[in-house]
Formats: structure tokens, C-alpha cells, sequence
């Protein structure tokens, strides 16, 4: 998220996404259409979306959609964030979540390549400058 506008290749991706959604709710179970979405949804949809252009609005509407695909649009009772990380393994399914989490995977792997990055983020973790500690773990 965060950018201005979601690119070209990203807005096509999305919209297939948003195409298979309408068609999970007809699936039988829970776990059948979280699989669906983890296995079929989220890849067609975020495939690139680590270095991709993405608008924080796109990402929540597909999540609004992948939410009410695999909870259902009527059903009462439903948090998106007890669905998202207790019901389910949100950074599969979650389009805001997963961005996120793809995110920090491919920094991990830049900063392991080795190259001026690998160097400029050894530097700043032996710096030693990190904020305080704070909560029981700072005493």
C-alpha cells in the first residue's frame, strides 16, 4: 500500500482476483473457500506485489471481498482481524497482510545478497543504535 496509484500490470491482476471471488461463496465449507483463496486467489491477485505499485484502497477492497467470500456478506457476528489471524492464516489470504508480509521477505532477501545493500544494512544492525527497551523486557 501507500502508493498513489495501483500499476497497470498490478489492476489487471487484481481484477481477476476480484472475478474468482464472486464465484467462491458458492463453495461448501469455511475451509474449502479459505483454501480457495490462499491456493487460487492470492497468487493470481498479488503475484509482484513486493515491488509493485499498489493503492492502500485496491488491497482493502479485495480483502473486503476475500472476507465476505470466505465469512459470507450476511453472516453476523464476523471481525475481519479473528478471521485474518485466529480462523486463518492471514498473510495467506489477507491481501493487506500478505503485501506486508511479501514485503519484508523480499527486504530479507536483498539484504542477504551480497552487494552494497548487504553492507549498508550490516552496518546499521552492528551499529548498536537501537531504541530503548521498554515494557517488562526493558528492566
Amino acid at each position: 500500500g501507500g502508493a498513489r496509484s495501483t500499476g497497470p500490470v498490478l489492476a489487471r491482476r487484481l481484477e481477476a482476483g476480484r472475478s474468482v471471488l464472486r464465484r467462491l461463496p458458492h463453495l461448501p465449507t469455511f475451509r474449502r473457500r479459505v483454501h480457495a483463496v490462499s491456493t487460487l486467489v492470492t497468487p493470481l491477485s498479488l503475484h509482484g506485489v513486493a515491488v509493485a505499485p499498489v493503492t492502500d484502497r485496491d488491497l482493502k477492497g479485495l480483502e473486503t471481498m476475500v472476507l465476505q467470500a470466505v465469512w459470507g456478506a450476511t453472516r453476523l457476528s464476523r471481525a475481519k482481524e479473528v478471521v485474518f489471524v485466529v480462523l486463518t492464516q492471514g498473510h495467506r489470504i489477507s491481501p493487506v497482510m500478505h503485501t506486508r508480509y511479501e514485503r519484508v521477505l523480499w527486504m530479507t532477501r536483498i539484504a542477504r545478497t551480497p552487494g552494497p545493500v548487504q553492507v549498508l544494512v550490516q552496518a546499521i544492525w552492528e551499529s548498536g543504535l537501537r531504541p530503548p527497551t521498554t515494557g517488562p523486557f526493558g528492566r
